[in-house]
């Protein structure tokens, strides 16, 4: 068994309103990871996060479950959790453990009820938040809509990432706003990078600008440079993406699609560059000693010890 470094570690809790794709999005980042070596569709009942009868059966999930990857040197646990409030003990046990999270977002129905819960929770857990915008292969999904209820909603903390590229109601691919290139899919989840064409020189040039705005609010230096009209290099913009995510001040945008497996891979590299570690989002946990709480610091060299968050009864 691999071993890993503490700062090779992520928890992550994925979140959002029933039928947003969190199971999809957690099976996407199996099979991309090789994990599993086919990718399981909530229609056949064969995911790997719902896998008891009662989920495969109704359709959607039930309880919280683990979905570990490793990607790049960094192990990340996933944990695929429902959207239903009726069993939201099942998200606030996952959040106990995860270090940061990622609210799913359906591209076609936008912010709902689960949308703002889910910001909810994870704030009161005071844990890194962000945004994976999904089903971008569907031709009603409206990236200006959602992203504009999220920003209204939220505010200027809400920062685009990789926005799509979409003329005639299809999506053509989809821009880094950091590094400004495209990605163009194929079928099988492939993609090549290639340049920005100019049609989509306007709006390209408005995300990233509120992009530089949410990372600007992470400093007073790169405030002024902002208001100044200086510009702000790309090793700036990702030391203060890691900073303001760390900080919860920056919940960072990124579309795609799980089932078509579309900017899965910079998902991954967001969350092994960016996203903190648990013990940096956690650095004690309570225990009671002689009928006490007390604060015990984690310390990777320091004695054993292990904290149960789940058990499952299964006759």
């Amino acid at each position: 068994m691999a071993t890993y470094n503490i700062s090779n570690l992520r928890n992550v809790c994925l979140l959002g309103h029933g039928g947003s794709g969190k199971t999809s999005l957690a099976e996407a980042l199996l099979y991309f990871t090789k994990s599993t070596d086919r990718l399981g569709n909530i229609a056949d009942g064969n995911t790997v996060c719902d896998y008891d009868y009662a989920e495969i059966k109704r359709g959607f999930s039930l309880q919280s479950a683990l979905a570990p990857v490793v990607y790049n040197g960094t192990k990340i646990n996933f944990i695929d959790t429902p959207g239903y409030l009726d069993f939201n003990a099942e998200v606030l046990q996952a959040l106990r453990v995860a270090g940061s999270t990622i609210i799913v977002i359906d591209g076609k129905a936008g912010m709902e009820v689960g949308t703002q819960l889910a910001w909810e929770y994870a704030s009161d857990a005071g844990i890194p938040k962000s945004f994976f915008i999904n089903k971008f292969d569907d031709i009603d999904a409206h990236f200006k809509v959602v992203f504009g209820q999220l920003r209204d909603y939220f505010g200027v903390s809400v920062c685009p990432l990789i926005v799509p590229m979409k003329r005639d109601r299809v999506i053509k691919g989809f821009i880094n706003l950091l590094d400004l290139t495209t990605y163009i899919f194929d079928e099988n989840g492939n993609y090549t990078k290639g340049e920005i064409p100019p049609e989509f020189d306007k709006f390209v040039a408005d995300y990233r600008n509120m992009l530089y705005e949410s990372i600007a609010e992470t400093s007073d230096e790169l405030m002024e440079k902002f208001f100044a009209e200086e510009e702000i290099t790309r090793d700036e913009a990702i030391a203060a993406l890691k900073v303001g995510i760390a900080a919860g001040t920056i919940a960072p945008v990124i579309c795609g699609s799980s089932t078509k497996m579309w900017c899965i891979d910079d998902l991954l590299g967001i969350i092994t560059d960016s996203y903190p570690s648990f013990t940096d989002s956690r650095g004690e946990e309570k225990a009671i000693k002689d009928g006490e709480t007390v604060d015990v610091k984690i310390d990777p060299d320091g004695p054993a010890s292990i904290f149960v968050f789940k058990t499952v009864a299964d006759p």
